[in-house]
């Protein structure tokens, strides 16, 4: 997965800082999605009544499942 801005867009383009700032959230969350790629990701899903979700992450809860991932991949990137 990549994000990227368009070329040509009146809303990015209103103000250079509004660019520069889409652009360094694009480029955060490039650089998340490449540490996380580089980890073997293996979950079960499970239906639940409320819908699908990865017990693990269900217990845990996502937020922190997800800040242990990208600190993994930090980890193992050194």
């Amino acid at each position: 997965m990549h994000f990227s801005l368009p070329d040509r867009d009146a809303l990015w383009d209103a103000g250079p800082n509004l660019r520069r700032g889409a652009q360094m959230a694009c480029d955060t969350v490039n650089a998340t999605a490449a540490l996380l790629s580089q980890q073997d990701n293996i979950q079960e899903f499970r239906l639940y009544d409320d819908g699908w979700g990865v017990p693990e992450l269900r217990e845990q809860g996502a937020g922190r499942a997800g800040l242990e991932a990208v600190l993994k991949g930090m980890m193992n990137a050194r």
